[in-house]
């Protein structure tokens, strides 16, 4: 299924992506994220530091929710601030279809 280089440059791509997040994806290139290992902590730190920022409009939407749904106290919904963000086209369908399937 992932036999052009696009798709397997794709896939190692999202692999350091997700290991950002603090998840995992078994695509049996692991030596790859070892090798980006150190470049991923520096990136890992800079998403720490900005763990709680939100972007204008998500400010926006979330201070509407907070003003809305105020009644219920501390269990107003908070917005996520880590998102895996589809930068490069083909990411959407490599994770929209079953992986090794």
């Amino acid at each position: 299924m992932y036999s052009s280089p696009e798709s397997a440059e794709l896939l190692r791509y999202l692999s350091l992506k997700l290991a950002v997040m603090g998840q995992h994806l078994d695509s049996g290139d692991d030596d790859f994220v070892e090798i980006a290992r150190p470049l991923l902590r520096n990136y890992e730190n800079k998403v720490r530091l900005l763990k709680d920022y939100l972007c204008p409009a998500d400010l926006r939407i979330q201070a509407f929710l907070d003003g809305y749904l105020k009644e219920l106290g501390d269990v107003v919904p908070r917005l996520p601030t880590n998102t895996l963000v589809l930068d490069r086209p083909g990411l959407g369908r490599i994770l929209s279809l079953p992986f090794k399937g």
